[in-house]
């Protein structure tokens, strides 16, 4: 079997994790979308609480993974759930076998979204799948980045869906990604757009 790459979405609820995953990552029929939510939605009822069932939804989402792991016709992976935090991401690294991971890239996609995006797209949702904002609002402080993760993963790939900047980080190096090109960038000149961004912020924040 070769190697697999396993894509674990970041990002909380209606930041662009879904669009981003089937927009810019999905080529052809090589590739397993798996999503925490569609699996959710499968097993609750619009009577019951969304966590509800949450043992049984994460087991089905792992299950569905480590299916897909071991499908010779399969070579790209996306779990698609919030993984907010390096607790959330390790159980579900903890939970596929080590046998099947040897032979598994490692690639956390962090969708980043400004907070006003977010509860307007939240917003837009109806039944289950929207969340009050103040929920929403305590589920995007809870995000840690996967930079600062105690794991070595095979590459970080950031994409901000509301300023259209999808910045790719590969160990030590930094690129932009404009579509299919990939465009060395340097440290400095990620950290001076960086600091151009969160201006802008505070400026729309003042």
């Amino acid at each position: 079997m070769g190697t697999i790459t396993l894509y674990i979405m970041v990002g909380p609820p209606a930041s662009g994790k879904t669009t981003f995953a089937k927009k810019h990552l999905i080529k052809d029929d090589a590739w397993a979308y798996i999503s925490r939510d569609e699996i959710r939605f499968s097993i609750i009822t619009d009577q019951d609480k969304y966590f509800s069932k949450e043992k049984e939804v994460f087991k089905t989402f792992v299950n569905s993974i480590i299916k897909n792991l071991k499908s010779p016709n399969i070579h790209n992976i996306i779990a698609d759930a919030t993984h907010l935090n390096w607790q959330s991401r390790n159980k579900l690294l903890q939970a596929i076998p080590a046998s099947l991971k040897k032979s598994l890239d490692i690639i956390p996609v962090v969708i980043e979204a400004e907070p006003r995006d977010i509860i307007e797209r939240n917003n837009a949702r109806t039944g289950l799948s929207k969340l009050p904002d103040d929920a929403l609002r305590m589920m995007y402080k809870r995000f840690i980045d996967p930079k600062t993760d105690p794991f070595e993963y095979t590459a970080i790939m950031y994409a901000n869906t509301s300023k259209q900047l999808e910045v790719v980080e590969q160990p030590k190096i930094f690129y932009t990604k404009e579509d299919i090109k990939v465009k060395p960038m340097t440290l400095k000149s990620l950290i001076q757009k960086k600091k151009e961004e969160l201006n802008r912020r505070n400026m729309d924040n003042f």
